[in-house]
Parts: structure tokens; C-alpha cells; sequence
């Protein structure tokens, strides 16, 4: 944001498309100039709210199958720290496909001297079953490490071999619809980030909801951003079973707030069972990651992968925004990407894009990671043995 006073001749041509009166106007990710938005480096659109990438290099990312990658991700959540980026990702044990997330999912750290990657894997900071981390640094310098997962572990693990052969099997009958497993939201924190890492302990409750017409205690995705005072703003995913339509027997996900008064106390963490945005539509957004801007310490940001719409599979990913020290939101009109990416080679079409993460520089969106496939598992399963291969994407926002 500071820079574009001096720049504001020259980007007025390129960025300024629509009549403006605020900062909130351009999504506060550019500045209303005479009228116009002049749109941060990154993100471009009418109203600054879609982002704009260089072309993504896809032997970079974490496990990639071009640089030879042969373990399924799903999305990285990364922190630069001094002149290294950390990755702590969600991959899955045992060669197995991302439809084994559950229960195969563990989280590893990774590391890489430049934030495209490739990343190299350190260790494994949680057994299975561990599943959508979100890093985040405390003022105190922590590292701080969000989870779903089931503690204690110990649970059996499916084991796949590599190439993953493809098997038709009939569909079972309907049946019972049994206990259905727990998968809360953790916290672990450590003062390095190669560890030793904290116990778990719990933050915030799986919901209880009902999939297919059977009961399921859904995952949270809980993300966090902690203030310079040590309290926390969270956004969390509740599935809610609605009388009638899309929602009524597969819960829809819908993002919700949470605010804590001290990040390491767990008891001052608190769900608010309102909905942050009452006229979303089925199936909603998931998948958080929200920031606190650079600039304005009372403005937040955070990015979704949506739902809305007529599949729950989609590859956009959405931004929002509150100008009120998270109390209320905005959410974009237009998506913010979508599962074309321009390559170094071409495009690629991406069949699924989700678990959105930013690296920031010193406050400041740089790149975006994803958790991504390029097939579509239920369509190419008898033509590729890894189909349900997944691995992490990781694109850099476009320099104005």
C-alpha cells in the first residue's frame, strides 16, 4: 500500500476500471484514486479483488509429479523465517491418494530457500491422523500450527503401493450409518520451527451435522491471525443441515467467526454460531486462510475456496474482507482465481484447487499455495493408476 502514492501515475492506465468513493471500494487491496481503484501488486479486477500470477512452474510446489514427487499433499501453510520458507503441508502416508486423507492425512515440514519450492521434507511434526494445518507466527515469535486431527493417534493406516493399481468394487448396500469419528481442531506451538513441538490440546469441537443422512462430526478448518496483543481472530467452517434443498441431507459449510482473548489459552477461544455471511449460498465456502493487512491493523483479510454453486468440487477461491477489526465482512463478487493456471509451458486445468495459503512478507501477500489435482479421479480412474494424486501448487502474485 505505501508504495503506490509514487506509482500512481503509471498504474492509473493499467488498473483504474470502475467509479470508487473508499479503500473498501477496492477490497483494501488498492486505493480509491480520483475515483478509481489503483489495485496493489497481485491483485487486479475492477474492484482489486482478483488475483494476478505469473506463470506457475510445476516442477516447483511440494512433491510435484514433474520434479519426480511420488506422495500425495494437500496445500501448505508457509512461514518465511529469516532467509528459509517453512512448509508445513498435509501429505498422505504410504504412497496413498488424497482419497485416503482420512485416515492416511499427516502433517510434515518442509523447507526451501525460495517460495516456489521445490520443497525438501524435514519431518513429520504430526502422525496420522493430522489434516489441514495453518501456521501462523505469535508476536512472541512462536510458530503456531492449527490442526484437524484425532489425538491420541495410533489408528490403522491404509497401505498403498506405488503405482496404485485401479480395482473396480461394486458399490456396497446402504446400511447402519455407525459412530462417526471425531476430527477437532488442535493446537500445537513451538519456539523453532523444526520443533519440539507442544502436546496437542483441543481448541475448538468437530460439529456435529448429518452426511448422506447419517451423523458426521465435520472438521473446522479452522485458521487464526494473532493480534500484536496476543488475542486471535479464527474463521471456522460450520456444515449446516438445512429443512429443504442442497443442504438438507449433505450438510453445506458455511464460514463462521472466533475470537480468543490470549492465542494460548484455549479456554478464551470462542465459536460465534452466527454465519459471517447470512446470503451465502449452498454449498458454501470452506477452507480459510485469513491475514491482518499491512497497513491497517484493523483490517483483515482472509480467502476462501468457495462452494456456492452446483457442484461442492470447484476450483475458485475467493477473498473477503472487514474494515472493523473483524467484525463484519465483505465478500468478493468475482472470484479471486480459478483452476486454469497459466504455466511456464502453457496452461494447465486443474480439476480441483482448494486449501488456499498465502506467504507473506512482512505483512504483504507474495504467493498463493494450493492443495490441487489435474485429474478428475472419478472420470480417469481406469486410464491412470494415480489418479487420486494430489501435491502442492504454489504460484507467485504478478509484479505491477
Amino acid at each position: 500500500m505505501k508504495y503506490l502514492l509514487a506509482l500512481l501515475p503509471t498504474l492509473m492506465a493499467a488498473n483504474a476500471r470502475t467509479t470508487c468513493k473508499t479503500g473498501s471500494d477496492c477490497s483494501m487491496n488498492g486505493i480509491c484514486y480520483v475515483d478509481r481503484c489503483v489495485c496493489e501488486a497481485g491483485w487486479t479486477g475492477t474492484h482489486c479483488d482478483q488475483m494476478s500470477f505469473e506463470p506457475a512452474d510445476l516442477s516447483t510446489g511440494y512433491d510435484a509429479p514433474l520434479n519426480g514427487g511420488k506422495t500425495s499433499s494437500w496445500g501448505g501453510s508457509i512461514l518465511k523465517i529469516n532467509s528459509t520458507y517453512h512448509m508445513y503441508a498435509a501429505e498422505m502416508a504410504n504412497f496413498c491418494g488424497i482419497e485416503s486423507w482420512e485416515p492416511n492425512s499427516r502433517v510434515v515440514h518442509a523447507t526451501s530457500k525460495n517460495a516456489v519450492g521445490p520443497y525438501e521434507f524435514e519431518s513429520v511434526v504430526l502422525n496420522p491422523f493430522a489434516h489441514e494445518p495453518n501456521a501462523v507466527m505469535s508476536p512472541t515469535g512462536e510458530i503456531v500450527i492449527y490442526v484437524t486431527m484425532r489425538h491420541p493417534d495410533g489408528f490403522e493406516l491404509e497401505n498403498c503401493t506405488e503405482p496404485v493399481p485401479y480395482v473396480p468394487v461394486a458399490p456396497e448396500p446402504p446400511g447402519p450409518c455407525g459412530t462417526p469419528p471425531p476430527r477437532s481442531t488442535y493446537m500445537v506451538h513451538s519456539k523453532s520451527p523444526y520443533g519440539p513441538w507442544s502436546d496437542p490440546v483441543l481448541v475448538l469441537k468437530a460439529n456435529y451435522s448429518k452426511w448422506d443422512n447419517c451423523p458426521v462430526l465435520v472438521d473446522t478448518n479452522l485458521a487464526v491471525a494473532i493480534r500484536q496483543d496476543g488475542s486471535a481472530l479464527g474463521i471456522w467452517r460450520k456444515c449446516t443441515n438445512q429443512a429443504t434443498g442442497k443442504c438438507k441431507a449433505d450438510c453445506c459449510t458455511f464460514p463462521h467467526l472466533l475470537h480468543a482473548s490470549d492465542w494460548k489459552d484455549p479456554s478464551t477461544y470462542i465459536p460465534s454460531q452466527e454465519p459471517m455471511f447470512p446470503d451465502m449460498l449452498p454449498y458454501g465456502s470452506e477452507d480459510p486462510f485469513v491475514w491482518i493487512d499491512e497497513t491497517f491493523n484493523t483490517t483483515f483479510h482472509a480467502i476462501f475456496h468457495d462452494e456456492q454453486g452446483v457442484s461442492r468440487t470447484s476450483s475458485n477461491g475467493y477473498h473477503a474482507f472487514s474494515i472493523d477489526n473483524g467484525a463484519t465482512w465483505t465478500y468478493a463478487s468475482n472470484a479471486a482465481y480459478n483452476g486454469t493456471v497459466s504455466t511456464t509451458n502453457g496452461t494447465k486445468q486443474l480439476a480441483r484447487r482448494e486449501r488456499p495459503h498465502l506467504i507473506l512478507e512482512n505483512g504483504v501477500p507474495t504467493h498463493l499455495s494450493n492443495g490441487v489435482q489435474e485429474e478428475d479421479a472419478p472420470t480417469n480412474c481406469h486410464e491412470d493408476a494415480q489418479c487420486y494424486r494430489s501435491y502442492t501448487l504454489i504460484q507467485a502474485f504478478k509484479d505491477q
